[in-house]
């Protein structure tokens, strides 16, 4: 959920750009809304629904997977035909296998994946020619649950073979709380560490 979080408390000036994000996402709650948004350039899997209020939020380049609703606040909540007013995007029904890795700016050993396993495979090759050389031993770190889910892993032909399997990942329960149920196989996030 991004934006206000009730009534009067609407959120202004959100920017998400380059996002994945997964299941069930929010921009502007469901009442509040949000003021002059702009969502760029993010892959989106499942139920999308945005609340804007003055003047029409930018909404490009981006691929969603799933349902999208984006009502418009100025004219009570109306859903709009988001197709027509917001072309510049890809409007998908089948959740894709994808990997994307983004290198860390500031850390050459580091990176980030995210995977999105619509095929539910069991584990996934993912090419990581473009940060770290054959023969690298890397940490593929499930931030789910960081400090105890590492795959280490070995870099061949310029990639890496990731294990998504449900049963081989764990999910951190927060302090106080049960754990969230996992999204893997569908779904995973891993910070890459170079050993």
């Amino acid at each position: 959920i991004i934006g206000g979080s009730g009534y009067g408390s609407t959120a202004r000036n959100c920017t998400l750009k380059s996002c994945y994000l997964y299941d069930d996402t929010q921009i502007g709650g469901l009442t509040s809304g949000c003021i002059d948004f702009t969502l760029q350039d993010c892959v989106i899997i499942g139920n999308v629904k945005m609340l804007y209020f003055g003047n029409l939020p930018t909404i490009t380049d981006n691929k969603f997977y799933g349902t999208v609703a984006i009502k418009d606040g100025n004219n009570g909540g109306q859903v709009v035909d988001h197709k027509t007013l917001f072309p510049n995007n890809e409007y998908l029904s089948a959740v894709p296998g994808a990997a994307y890795l983004r290198a860390n700016a500031y850390d050459a050993t580091r990176a980030n994946l995210t995977i999105f396993n619509g095929s539910q495979a069991n584990t996934i090759e993912v090419d990581v020619s473009s940060i770290y050389p054959n023969g690298t031993q890397v940490q593929a770190i499930n931030v789910q649950d960081y400090f105890n889910d590492i795959q280490n892993l070995t870099v061949a032909a310029g990639k890496i073979t990731v294990n998504m399997q449900a049963e081989n990942r764990t999910i951190a329960a927060p302090q106080g709380w049960t754990a969230p149920a996992t999204v893997f196989p569908s779904f995973g996030c891993f910070v890459l560490v170079k050993q």
